[in-house]
């Protein structure tokens, strides 16, 4: 009987991947030192982002109630993490907050990150976890409709007209004729 780990490393010779060598005692090793890279980085940058999770966990547990106070810290750990809901939710979050205090180009870095992570629903769908969190399609929508909004409006302060306009007309694509979204709601974008 097989554990994980020795069928694991069958299959992988059995591909080629792995060389074994029997004396003076068993060992494996990558067949080419590119291959030992690439899962070196793969399992780095898998351990790395579970860390920036759980250290945006952690800060939102210290801080409680005053958590609002560091959502820089905590936007930033969840944005180089892999929870895509909490990235998005912060990362809107400390767009606005970095609107606010006029640090325009970070906020449209924010914003930036928040349409890559709504981006990466189109390819990986909604886990279950994540419905658990209350994610749905039409929450998507709202959340991409508040970025690219918002990205526009910071466009427009730092002079980038066109650029405005081109967030302004996604959004609006978004929002007009969808019962989602309120009369108010589709009339704002067009003021």
């Amino acid at each position: 009987r097989y554990t994980h780990l020795e069928e694991g490393l069958r299959e992988l010779l059995r591909q080629q991947v792995l060389l074994r060598t029997s004396w003076p005692e068993t060992t494996y090793q990558f067949r080419h030192s590119l291959i030992h890279q690439v899962a070196y980085e793969h399992l780095l940058s898998r351990f790395r982002r579970t860390q920036h999770r759980l250290a945006a966990q952690s800060l939102r547990r210290l801080y409680g109630d005053q958590a609002a106070d560091h959502l820089e810290q905590i936007a930033h750990h969840y944005s180089h993490s892999d929870d895509r809901v909490n990235s998005i939710y912060y990362g809107l979050q400390a767009g606005q907050r970095a609107a606010q205090r006029w640090a325009n180009r970070t906020a449209l870095t924010w914003y930036e990150r928040v349409l890559v992570y709504l981006e990466s629903f189109v390819e990986t769908p909604v886990t279950e976890s994540e419905r658990e969190q209350g994610v749905t399609a039409v929450q998507l929508q709202q959340w991409r409709v508040a970025a690219l909004t918002e990205q526009g409006e910071v466009l427009v302060m730092v002079g980038e007209y066109e650029m405005a306009v081109t967030s302004y007309q996604q959004a609006l694509g978004l929002v007009t004729d969808n019962p989602v979204f309120s009369i108010q709601q589709q009339a704002d974008l067009l003021h």
